[in-house]
């Protein structure tokens, strides 16, 4: 138990004025409120889990995510009366408490669940995975939105694995990589790391990524066994760092099965880290990666994806909505990117666009693409 509990100690107080803490919830009100407009068309039921909520307000004032959850969760349902449940659990039975109170001092809602697991999160997806609301025979029946937000590492691959079997469901996981590099100079708690990527020796699992350092090395090996071994098809990675002393606070890990969530969940993070806060990661090459986006300074150069397009398409015909499928994970290029560099290509001769009655300067998901 003494790994684990320092794999989810966590300072409720100390933590809740950090801005990454205000990153992270920035982003969950962003992303959240679409999620939820776009979820209630395809299911008149829905849910938002927060694994790790804290205390709902803390000491300072600062809502924190059970509130933002709850507030963009109310807006949605008046909206369009679709059902939404939020579902809150922590280990610790007085941040409970707090949360209850906090809960109940603005919102009288039947459809706020607070769990208190007393042990981690798993617990907590045991219970929704049991509960004839959400599911049948273990599996859901609702579409959910899991936050997995600890302070350490106990986020065990084995967990994400087993939500993202379910249909409709996405994680956004924080991912503590300054614990894993500092296991990574100790080699204490190793059971924690091996519940981490869900294998017998996380060092050899590490050491084996690509990247030019440990970090890198840690985060591309966490996402790997996403993909691998959680069998997520959708990964996205982004880098909080502290921008004076040049150093990572954390990672934040979206998955989803879902192409359209993936897009959403990318748009977003891309609009936030240009305001310097977040640093893009591509999938397959670490070291170039950082060098095609530099936030602080606008727009990446479309002649890099000009080209990078010409070399993936020589002579061939698809659509504008294929290429996005197909390239957005490997780029921080954006949709508003890609229509610009296409119709750029258009000009200098290099493709041929067309479609059912289109305009010379317009491009819709749906027309096609010949690379000439």
């Amino acid at each position: 138990m003494a790994e684990r509990d320092w794999a989810v100690s966590y300072d409720h107080a100390a933590f809740s004025g950090r801005i990454h803490t205000a990153y992270k919830h920035k982003i969950l009100r962003k992303y959240l409120h679409p999620w939820m407009v776009i979820l209630r068309s395809t299911s008149p039921t829905i849910a938002y889990v927060d694994c790790y909520a804290g205390p709902g307000i803390y000491p300072d004032g600062t809502e924190g995510s059970p509130l933002i959850a709850l507030q963009i969760a109310d807006d949605v349902m008046s909206k369009y009366g679709c059902r939404i449940w939020c579902i809150f659990n922590d280990r610790d039975e007085r941040v409970m408490e707090q949360l209850r109170n906090s809960l109940r001092d603005r919102y009288e809602c039947e459809q706020v669940l607070v769990f208190s697991s007393q042990t981690d999160a798993r617990d907590c997806v045991d219970q929704i995975l049991n509960d004839e609301r959400f599911a049948s025979n273990g599996r859901l029946s609702v579409p959910m939105f899991f936050f997995i937000d600890p302070f350490g590492l106990n986020v065990p691959m084995q967990m994400l694995k087993r939500i993202m079997e379910q249909p409709k469901t996405e994680i956004l996981v924080t991912f503590m990589v300054k614990d894993v590099v500092r296991w990574g100079e100790t080699h204490a708690y190793e059971q924690t790391m091996k519940e981490l990527f869900d294998h017998p020796s996380p060092l050899d699992l590490i050491e084996q990524a690509d990247g030019r350092d440990f970090e890198q090395q840690a985060i591309n090996a966490f996402v790997g066994r996403l993909h691998t071994h959680a069998g997520v098809k959708h990964v996205i990675k982004y880098r909080v760092f502290n921008e004076q002393e040049r150093r990572t606070l954390f990672y934040l890990v979206h998955g989803s099965n879902h192409f359209k969530g993936f897009k959403l969940m990318k748009d977003i993070m891309y609009k936030i880290g240009l305001l310097g806060a977040f640093a893009y990661l591509g999938p397959d090459h670490p070291d170039e990666a950082q060098t095609f986006l530099v936030p602080s300074f606008g727009d990446p150069e479309l002649e890099q994806l000009k080209r990078l397009l010409v070399e993936k398409y020589p002579g061939m015909s698809t659509s504008f909505g294929i290429i996005l499928e197909d390239m957005y994970a490997e780029v921080p290029f954006i949709e508003k990117h890609f229509r610009a560099a296409l119709l750029g290509l258009e000009e200098d001769g290099k493709v041929e666009i067309f479609g059912f009655r289109r305009r010379k300067g317009t491009l819709k998901k749906g027309h096609g693409v010949n690379f000439l």
